[in-house]
C-alpha cells in the first residue's frame, strides 16, 4: 500500500469533522494525498479511462459524465485501515466502502455537470472525492464547472444559493455525507476538465444489519428454488441484492436459477459477479465451467475448473465436469483419472459412477463399464441413464430378457425406443 499522507494532523482531522457536521461536506488540500499516492491513483484512472461507460446511464440525478471501475490501487487505498479510521472520524462512525457504487468518474466535455441530488442510503450515506485533474484554459479564470455546490438539506438547488462552494483543484480531498445533504456540479466551460476518484461508503452498522437481512433472503430463495419456483427464488435472490449488493451467495443463487431456466448466458453472467464479489469460492468456479461447458465454449471451462480446483483440490464436482468437458474434446483416457479422483472424495454420487462407466464404454473396457453402471445404481437405483446403458450392453451381448428389465426400469422415452427395436429381434 503506498502511503497516505502526514499533512491530515488531528488538527486538520478535527476541522472536517466539524465542517461536516455543520453543513454536511469538507475539504482539505491542494496536497491532501502524498505525492507517490496521488501519482499512482491518477495513472491508474488514465489506465481506466479506456473502459469507461458513458454518459448518462446508472444515476437517478441527471448528470452527463463518464465513469470507469477502479483498479487496485484505488481500492487498497479505499479500504486501508488509514483511509476507514479518517473516515470514522469524521462521519461519525465506521464505515464499509461499497464497492459497486464508487468509480473514477470523467468530466471532460462542454456541458458535463451533475446536476444537484442526494445518493442512495444504502450505497452511499458517505462520500469520499478526491480530485486527480483539474483543467482549464490558461487565459481564463475556472468557471463554475470547477465548483462542488453544496445545499442545505431541504434545497434541491433549482433556486436557492448553495450554502457551501468547494473548489475543484487537484489533489484536493471532499468528504461528506452524501445521501443526506444534496451536491452538484454545473456545466463544464469549454477547455475545462475533471477526473475524480468518487468513493460511497456504508454505515458498518448499516452493512451488518443488510447483510443479516440478505443472508436471510439469500435461504429463502435457495428454498424456493428446491420447490423448482424459479420465479419465487429470483426474486428473493434479487431483494437480498437490495440491502447487500456484493452479496456472492445471491448472485449464484441467481446463477443457479437463470442455468435451471436454461438461460446459460445470464447464468454465466451471475456467476462472474458472484466471483467478483468473493473469488475465493470454488464452487462458483465450478459453476461458470459448467456453463461455459453447456456453451461449448470448452477450452475456457477447463480454465475454470482449474481455477476451482485451486481454490479447493478436493472439490469432487469440478473434477466430475472437467472429466464431462474431456469427454466432449474426445480426451477420453484423461477424464478417468478425474473421475476416479471425484469418486475417491466422493463415492456416494451415482452421476460420476455413471460418468466413468460412459468414459469406460468407449474405451471399449466393457465389463468396467458395467462394474461402473452397477455402482451408480447402487447409489440410486432409479438412476435412468445408467439403467439405460446397461439395457444396451445387455442387448449388444445378446442377453435380452436382463436387457428388457434393466429397460423397463428405466421407463424413459429412449429406453421405450431400444425396447421396441428389441422386440424386432425376438
Amino acid at each position: 500500500m503506498i502511503p497516505f499522507t502526514s499533512h491530515l494532523d488531528s488538527g486538520a482531522r478535527q476541522a472536517l469533522a466539524d465542517s461536516v457536521a455543520e453543513i454536511g461536506f469538507a475539504s482539505f488540500g491542494p496536497d491532501a494525498l502524498a505525492v507517490p499516492l496521488f501519482q499512482a491513483l491518477r495513472d491508474e484512472a488514465e489506465t481506466q479511462r479506456a473502459q469507461a461507460w458513458g454518459r448518462a446511464e446508472g444515476l437517478t440525478a441527471a448528470h452527463s459524465n463518464w465513469r470507469a471501475n477502479l483498479g487496485p490501487v484505488a481500492l487498497d487505498f479505499l479500504s486501508a485501515p488509514e483511509t476507514l479510521a479518517l473516515l470514522a472520524q469524521v462521519a461519525g462512525g465506521p464505515l464499509v466502502l461499497s464497492h459497486e457504487a464508487s468509480c473514477f468518474t470523467y468530466y471532460d466535455t462542454p456541458g458535463d455537470f451533475l446536476a444537484p441530488h442526494v445518493d442512495r442510503p444504502d450505497a452511499c450515506a458517505f462520500t469520499l472525492i478526491v480530485y486527480l485533474a483539474a483543467c482549464w484554459p490558461a487565459s481564463a479564470e475556472p468557471g463554475p464547472g470547477l465548483e462542488l455546490r453544496i445545499f442545505a438539506p431541504d434545497d434541491d438547488g433549482a433556486e436557492g444559493a448553495p450554502r457551501m462552494v468547494l473548489k475543484t483543484r487537484d489533489n484536493v480531498l471532499v468528504v461528506g455525507r452524501g445521501a443526506e445533504v444534496p451536491h452538484g456540479r454545473p456545466p463544464l466551460a469549454p477547455g475545462e476538465q475533471v477526473v475524480a476518484l468518487t468513493a460511497c461508503y456504508a454505515f458498518a452498522r448499516d452493512a451488518v444489519r443488510d447483510a443479516a437481512r440478505a443472508a436471510i433472503l439469500v435461504d429463502e430463495g435457495f428454498a424456493e428454488y428446491a420447490q423448482g419456483e424459479l420465479e419465487e427464488a429470483r426474486a428473493r435472490f434479487r431483494a437480498a441484492l437490495t440491502h447487500e449488493e456484493r452479496c456472492a451467495a445471491a448472485w449464484s443463487g441467481l446463477g443457479f436459477v437463470e442455468w435451471t431456466a436454461g438461460d446459460f448466458v445470464e447464468a454465466l453472467a451471475m456467476y462472474r459477479i458472484a466471483a467478483s464479489c468473493d473469488g475465493s469460492d470454488a464452487s462458483t468456479w465450478s459453476n461458470i465451467g459448467l456453463c461455459l461447458r453447456d456453451l461449448k465454449s470448452f477450452n475456457r471451462a477447463e480454465n475454470a475448473f482449474e481455477v476451482a480446483l485451486m481454490l479447493d483440490p478436493f472439490y469432487a464436482p469440478a473434477l466430475n465436469e472437467w472429466g464431462n468437458v474431456l469427454q466432449d474434446l474426445r480426451r477420453v483416457d484423461e477424464a478417468v483419472p478425474l473421475y476416479l479422483q471425484a469418486l475417491a472424495i466422493d463415492p456416494t454420487r451415482a452421476v460420476v459412477h455413471h460418468n466413468l462407466g460412459v468414459v469406460y464404454g468407449r474405451l471399449g473396457e466393457t465389463q468396467l463399464a458395467v462394474q461402473a453402471y452397477g455402482a451408480a445404481l447402487e447409489r440410486d437405483p432409479t438412476y435412468t441413464h445408467s439403467l439405460e446403458e446397461l439395457g444396451l450392453l445387455c442387448a449388444g451381448g445378446g442377453l435380452l430378457e436382463e436387457a428388457r428389465r434393466y429397460l423397463e426400469s428405466a421407463g424413459t422415452e429412449r429406453a421405450l425406443v431400444i425396447l421396441a427395436s428389441l422386440s424386432g429381434e425376438d
